[in-house]
């Protein structure tokens, strides 16, 4: 009697597990916050308070002296992390 095959992609058995372990959205949070670091450098980043990935919109607060120098360049950077976090 032949095997019936369940064969599928590594890739999609990965994405599953993570899906099923409840990782999946720890993991983009971690892509967004690597994304967030290349595209504001490390001066930027290293004064990030925190970056939280909420119901899909990504929270940062940052220490009060860039608060307004950010909140400018804010919809250009909001792009640029967003495609490198896909």
């Amino acid at each position: 009697m032949a095997r019936k095959s369940n064969a599928q992609p590594l890739g999609a058995v990965i994405k599953e597990l993570l899906r099923v372990y409840g990782l999946d959205k720890k993991l983009r949070e971690v892509d967004v916050r690597v994304a967030w670091e290349k595209v504001m450098g490390a001066t930027i980043a290293s004064k990030t308070r925190s970056i939280h990935l909420k119901d899909g919109v990504v929270q940062i607060t940052l220490d009060r002296g860039l608060e307004a120098r950010v909140q400018l360049r804010k919809d250009k950077d909001q792009r640029l992390v967003e495609r490198r976090a896909r």
